[in-house]
């Protein structure tokens, strides 16, 4: 079985479809540290002394009471003489992003944690999970051609004349889509690490911060929180990606299996919340419970389930359940496959 994952690995690992998804990581880990410095609040400053960083912080809150002392005269001024204004709109927006700055201030100060820039590791390394999307995308392009490449090019006869069960080719190659979802996932931290350590403040604490509701705060430790975010991260692209090696097992065709497994991913959570508004049998649809973000930390507070009612253990049973019969009938689908010269 080892011999054949490593044949597998060495077939698509040296391709250039390989080296492109890996610059396509790179380039989206390079975005990932760079925009919070272009898109930071201006309120919100950057690095503190670590010496002195209660004092600069009160310093700033007195700044900022003063800024929206300012902003609520502008407000109730522009408010009388002109109320349907889009200057009205702005500066109740203004209200807002001081008020936010201020309770998120107080906050690092009442838990005596040091406030953290715009643009610091921890939150780059959190980021990791935006790039869910490209790394499912990468990864069903990877699930589809270990198979499809296999019979368009007709190396899966030099495969079947071996003396190796027909199950134990397709269980290496569903090992060897394991483990590229592994590496990319692992490559797609290692670029934002390194990067981050390079362009990012340093956090000088365990704990992170994060934002659960309006003008709400509260922290969690980071490593928890990064592992489960992951963890919930290669769930998602495993279930995606096992859709897409199962279509490809039983139509062969990569111009079928390929978009119609990408349609399936990008059409999972809009045809949930369309479906969810006519009943609550979409509960039990497997798309609308491979994404375990939903009831983990920050998601829980700040988004929650798709659907009321769902919890992490019933979503986890469904996945089970959908899982265990289709790879019954893809390891079928295999095995009955006539191979034509």
């Amino acid at each position: 079985m080892f011999k054949l994952v490593k044949n597998e690995w060495y077939k698509n690992f040296f391709r250039i479809r390989n080296y492109v998804s890996l610059l396509f990581i790179l380039f989206f880990s390079i975005i990932t540290v760079l925009l919070p410095s272009f898109f930071s609040s201006q309120y919100t400053t950057g690095s503190y002394d670590k010496d002195n960083w209660k004092e600069e912080v009160r310093g700033e809150l007195t700044a900022l009471d003063k800024k929206y002392s300012e902003a609520e005269k502008k407000h109730e001024s522009k408010l009388q003489s002109d109320p349907e204004s889009m200057e009205v709109m702005i500066l109740e927006s203004e209200k807002n992003e001081i008020t936010e700055e201020i309770n998120r201030l107080n906050y690092y100060l009442e838990q005596n944690i040091m406030p953290v820039s715009n643009n610091n590791l921890y939150d780059n390394l959190l980021s990791v999970t935006q790039m869910t999307g490209l790394i499912t995308v990468l990864i069903t392009v990877v699930a589809v051609s270990l198979i499809a490449d296999e019979f368009s090019s007709g190396t899966i006869k030099l495969l079947l004349i071996r003396s190796v069960s027909r199950f134990k080719i397709l269980l290496s190659k569903l090992i060897t889509m394991i483990l590229y979802i592994l590496f990319y996932t692992a490559s797609a931290i290692l670029f934002t690490l390194v990067i981050s350590l390079l362009m990012s403040d340093i956090n000088s604490s365990s704990s992170y911060v994060f934002s659960k509701g309006i003008h709400n705060f509260m922290h969690e430790n980071f490593y928890a929180l990064f592992a489960q975010n992951i963890i919930t991260q290669l769930f998602s692209i495993m279930m995606v990606s096992l859709i897409a090696f199962s279509l490809t097992v039983i139509f062969i065709s990569k111009s079928v299996t390929l978009p119609l497994s990408l349609a399936i991913y990008f059409m999972a959570a809009p045809m949930t919340m369309f479906l969810s508004q006519y009943t609550d049998l979409t509960r039990y649809l497997w798309f609308a419970n491979w994404d375990f973000k939903q009831f983990l930390l920050p998601f829980k507070h700040t988004q929650g389930p798709l659907i009321e009612g769902m919890t992490l253990t019933s979503s986890l049973m469904i996945n089970v359940l959908y899982c265990i019969p289709l790879l019954l009938i893809t390891f079928y689908f295999f095995h009955k496959k006539e191979i034509y010269n």
